[in-house]
């Protein structure tokens, strides 16, 4: 999966703070905020944003999560 830069860069890392906080504080219940995020900086790919909206629960090693902070 690739990331469009623009995305990471939008709105002044936006998209990244979102992740991070997600991430640190464990708020995996705002993955939903991440997807409005995503979408805001013009992400389009349904894998992405569908993967955010899905029910049921996320946790730390989330790939997308991961992919965006550029943890391996």
């Amino acid at each position: 999966m690739v990331l469009d830069p623009a995305w990471l860069a939008w709105d002044d890392a936006a998209v990244v703070k979102v992740a991070r906080t997600v991430y640190e504080e464990r708020r995996f219940e705002e993955m939903t905020v991440l997807a409005d995020a995503l979408e805001e900086a013009g992400c389009t790919c349904a894998a992405l944003l569908d993967h955010c909206r899905q029910p049921g629960e996320h946790v730390r090693g989330c790939w997308l999560v991961d992919l965006l902070l550029q943890r391996e």
